[in-house]
């Protein structure tokens, strides 16, 4: 069991000092940073510091297909024109300062060969790799590179989730010389090297070179050059977007296919048939689906990482001013903000049930959005007096409806926003049920259709006051109570949390807190608090998983703990 106030040891691990310890089983949460910039390696070069893959063998295909729903928004621009969940369709192309172990969730050094935490406490230096040329070989990466961006996440009317932090938080991205980058923040922050590298997505790292030599990149034209062992190849807009293994020997990683495809398919139907007659060889389907394809010799593969978490969230709660909790709420008339109407939600659907029903039981439930067992602040408590405080009770439903002020002849109203999430395909059906199952306590249900740009716009204008969406992330515990479960300024959702002044106070502790020790008890605080307050209705943790075609597909190396899920595609290995 981990152990969140043993002291944390450093050890090696390719190129780059970690609490290994820690890291490994929190899988997302970030380390100790004191104790990490003391115990980082000096600066080196060339590819000994990252893991190479096996040589390739001869693929039974050239384009190794991998059919997904399609992302609720595809964009041309990685850094400014994806969210962070969307943002996998083009990763396979680029890379980051700091990446993700596949098989450990841990850093690893990619094209920075290290990285410091400077005397300020705050700012963090980086040095690079050198001699990586970007697609088309036309520049090498160095320094100017990270800063242009950067720089390209921050114009208004960006849509990258994580733009308001790099424009809130950082001072400065300052290229000291072609093969080091300080970047100069405004205040400590606990989450930043998740939040700037492969974790959350942050900073895709483009060509300045070609930017300049081509302009901001459109759907009809080129992404901007990237340096991934996979470069872009063609794309049809709602149909599929493909890659080609890079023509010299990437510094990192050979792809045991040539040629890589993501394809969007809406219907997980039409996702496995394509599977089972060879059109696509990696598909994501639901569980009843996935037992159809085990029984036609079709194999599923797993995410190394657990962090993959399922939660009903309540859209209406939000202070007037991100982080400014005495602006008061916007909605304070809202039902959702009685304590008794979410506990009534809670108790009014089976969560026991619907894992079976859904993920065959695989599912693992939920105590507490964004704890676990093996995160810091993890309380067994939870665990205990879940039965009793949120477990399936109809009749305790209507109740606590009841004694809120809702009966038969003044019946509790919600609007729900039904969303369509590639990561976990059976959120749909979920969410059915789960309507129905309130119904079934004597709520009214209002079913509202929005699209990603509508959603987003009444988020930012608080337009959500009595509202519940589905939502499926595998963000690192601090980025997703921030987005979630608060409206922390500069990077907190608008839309999703239930705000709570008291909430803010120990989650912006957290944030200003980089001694990782000094954090677990108040994680303690925040997930007792949160658990007592019915922030959301917590589901399951559940496995990432891909159905492949075993003649085709041996392996599929992927961390499944990553925003946006379908990452490392390099690592998709070939049958001999």
């Amino acid at each position: 069991m981990y152990n969140p106030n043993r002291a944390g040891r450093c050890c090696r691990y390719e190129g780059v000092h970690l609490h290994s310890h820690r890291l490994a089983l929190s899988g997302l949460f970030i380390v100790n940073l004191v104790a990490f910039a003391a115990c980082t390696s000096a600066p080196t070069t060339g590819p000994s510091t990252a893991p190479q893959p096996p040589g390739p063998v001869q693929p039974r295909v050239n384009r190794v297909v991998m059919a997904v729903a399609p992302p609720t928004l595809e964009g041309a621009s990685p850094n400014r024109d994806l969210g962070t969940p969307q943002n996998f369709q083009l990763r396979p192309m680029y890379e980051y300062l700091i990446s993700i172990d596949a098989q450990s969730g841990k850093y690893l050094p990619q094209l920075a060969t290290d990285w410091t935490l400077e005397p300020d406490g705050k700012s963090w230096r980086f040095h690079l790799r050198k001699g990586v040329p970007f697609h088309g070989q036309k520049s090498e990466f160095t320094a100017k590179d990270v800063v242009y961006s950067h720089q390209d996440i921050l114009p208004d009317g960006s849509i990258n989730s994580n733009a308001p932090f790099f424009r809130n938080s950082i001072e400065q991205v300052e290229a000291v010389n072609d093969a080091e980058v300080v970047v100069r923040m405004k205040a400590a922050d606990a989450d930043f090297l998740n939040l700037f590298g492969e974790q959350i997505g942050g900073v895709m790292l483009e060509s300045k070179v070609d930017a300049d030599a081509g302009g901001r990149p459109t759907m009809q034209t080129k992404p901007t050059a990237g340096t991934g062992p996979y470069q872009f190849k063609e794309r049809a807009q709602g149909s599929f977007v493909r890659f080609e293994r890079v023509p010299y020997k990437h510094w990192r990683s050979t792809p045991d296919f040539p040629e890589f495809e993501f394809r969007w398919m809406k219907e997980a139907s039409t996702r496995l048939a394509s599977l089972l007659t060879g059109e696509v060889h990696l598909t994501a389907v639901p569980q009843d689906l996935e037992k159809q394809a085990l029984q036609q010799g079709m194999a599923v593969v797993k995410g190394r990482v657990p962090a993959l978490r399922v939660i009903v969230g309540f859209l209406c709660c939000t202070f007037k001013t991100a982080g400014v909790p005495s602006s008061g709420f916007a909605h304070p008339d809202s039902p959702l903000m009685d304590v008794r109407v979410r506990q009534a939600l809670n108790r009014g659907i089976d969560r026991d049930q619907l894992n079976k029903s859904f993920f065959g039981g695989k599912a693992e439930l939920m105590y507490v959005n964004h704890f676990h067992p093996t995160r810091l602040g993890w309380n067994p408590d939870w665990e205990k007096r879940f039965p009793a405080e949120f477990g399936y009770d109809p009749a305790k439903a209507r109740s606590l409806l009841a004694d809120a002020g809702y009966t038969a002849s003044n019946p509790y109203k919600i609007n729900v926003v039904p969303q369509n999430i590639p990561d976990v395909p059976e959120t749909p059906d979920v969410f059915d049920a789960i309507i129905d199952y309130w119904k079934k306590v004597g709520v009214q249900v209002t079913q509202l259709t929005m699209d990603p740009t509508q959603y987003s716009a009444t988020g930012r204008n608080l337009g959500f006051d009595n509202h519940a969406t589905m939502l499926v992330t595998s963000s690192s515990q601090l980025l997703g109570f921030i987005v979630y479960n608060s409206t922390y300024p500069g990077i907190g959702s608008s839309s999703n949390p239930v705000d709570n002044p008291d909430l803010f106070a120990l989650v912006d502790k957290i944030k200003k807190e980089p001694d990782q020790d000094k954090s677990a008890a108040v994680w303690r605080q925040v997930g007792d608090l949160s658990f007592s307050l019915y922030q959301s209705v917590p589901l399951f943790w559940l496995p990432a998983e891909m159905t492949v075609n075993p003649k085709v597909v041996a392996d599929y190396i992927f961390p499944g703990s990553i925003s946006g899920t379908w990452t490392h595609v390099d690592m998709i290995k070939a049958a001999p």
